[in-house]
């Protein structure tokens, strides 16, 4: 190394950095070699020191000494990274034993894999949060966005959740189109209302569903059933609560998709539902 004007700086303390070891070092240095593992953290503080210096090295890390890529950021340093970095700031043109040992080492490794490592992943829901199951629409439904983590929605394939606003504009977005649908309203951020399968259109909020398009409510997610607030053959309006689901030690209210009545009622009180377990059927 010595034979090679090359020296080390081992690093005790990596933050914050001891300014006056480092200026010493670099002391009439050319260049600087910074081996930072993955991401950047001794690179920018040594820049930054030395920033002011009236004769500094130049700085290799991340980047070369023309601001293009070098070190990789995204994986673990191995003995070939160090090795071809070695190698640079020896020079290419560079002859001697360290410069010789250096090119035999790397004419035997194997290219490194340079592909992106992380796999891709959108934006979700935390694990066991009711966003996962209650952001199931109807079909037929047309669901809009609301403020929060529930816009993640719209990132997510298998629902067809539309767009969002701002604070306080939510449905907004669906005025301009309110003189061509047939439908009088939409759903905007409030899932709990929105749970169930059905074999026909969610109906509009002023039509009964009819006999022969009964509609089963299911579980939005896991717990206990609270409190059941209707019975068997009891009218019921749209978005009227039925059943409070205890999850979390949280509330969840489960209401009515459409005004009818209640033809059944699969469960009662203390009861342990799983997610999409049906509840009550309206008709």
């Amino acid at each position: 190394m010595a034979k090679a004007s090359l020296a080390v700086f081992k690093v005790a303390v990596t933050w914050p950095l001891e300014p006056r070891g480092i200026e010493e070092f670099v002391r009439d240095k050319k260049r600087v070699l910074v081996l930072d593992p993955k991401r950047r953290f001794l690179e920018p503080q040594i820049r930054d020191l030395l920033f002011n210096m009236k004769k500094r090295p130049s700085i290799i890390g991340k980047k070369d000494e023309m601001g293009q890529a070098f070190l990789s950021e995204t994986r673990q340093l191995e003995a070939m990274d160090g090795a071809h970095a070695l190698r640079h700031l020896l020079g290419q043109k560079a002859k001697g034993n360290l410069a010789n040992a250096l090119d035999n080492f790397l004419a035997r490794q194997q290219p490194a894999n340079t592909e992106n490592i992380f796999p891709a992943r959108i934006p979700h829901f935390c694990s066991g949060c009711p966003h996962n199951t209650g952001t199931k629409i109807l079909p037929g439904a047309r669901v809009g966005a609301g403020i929060g983590c529930h816009a993640m929605v719209q990132l997510q394939e298998g629902k067809s959740t539309e767009g969002y606003t701002q604070m306080g504009g939510e449905g907004m977005t669906v005025i301009g189109a309110a003189p061509f649908r047939k439908k009088s309203y939409v759903w905007v951020n409030e899932p709990e209302i929105i749970n169930g399968n059905s074999n026909s259109e969610v109906q509009s909020n002023n039509e009964p569903v009819s006999d022969e398009t009964g509609m089963v409510v299911n579980a939005p997610l896991a717990g206990n059933i609270f409190r059941i607030e209707k019975n068997v053959g009891d009218t019921v309006s749209d978005d009227e609560t039925i059943i409070v689901l205890e999850a979390m030690k949280m509330e969840t209210t489960i209401k009515t998709p459409a005004c009818g009545k209640i033809k059944q009622i699969f469960i009662k009180n203390g009861d342990k539902v799983q997610s999409g377990d049906p509840l009550f059927e309206v008709v």
